[in-house]
């Protein structure tokens, strides 16, 4: 048997293709599809924060840009305030980015604080 898309020759009970990965069966395609759109989706959550508060979002952003030392305060409140929204509202969505957020913002707004004592 070969594969209708790329020609290897490919084992009788295969359902997929060992070198491109063509499904050789058209119902395997559409469930293989289906699942890889819902993977897809649930994966996308973690990026883009749907059906949540723009909080957490500003929080990860600002936590990200807190090297630069002056976002750093603003991550570390965005971060607090965010979690506090997440938690009233009951929405698991975003928790990472608030965390990110809360930490850097904490390490970059104490650092400069710590060196300045130092020197």
């Amino acid at each position: 048997m070969y594969c209708t898309s790329c020609g290897t020759q490919i084992n009788h009970d295969a359902k997929f293709c060992s070198d491109c990965g063509y499904p050789t069966d058209p119902n395997a395609a559409s469930a293989a599809q289906s699942r890889s759109v819902e993977a897809i989706e649930n994966d996308l959550k973690y990026l883009i924060p749907m059906g949540t508060s723009p909080i957490p979002m500003i929080a990860g952003y600002l936590g990200l840009f807190s090297i630069l030392v002056f976002p750093a305060p603003f991550a570390l409140i965005f971060g607090v305030v965010g979690l506090k929204q997440l938690k009233n509202k009951n929405i698991t969505n975003g928790k990472g980015r608030c965390w990110t957020g809360i930490i850097l913002g904490s390490i970059f707004t104490a650092l400069p604080i710590v060196l300045y004592a130092i020197s």
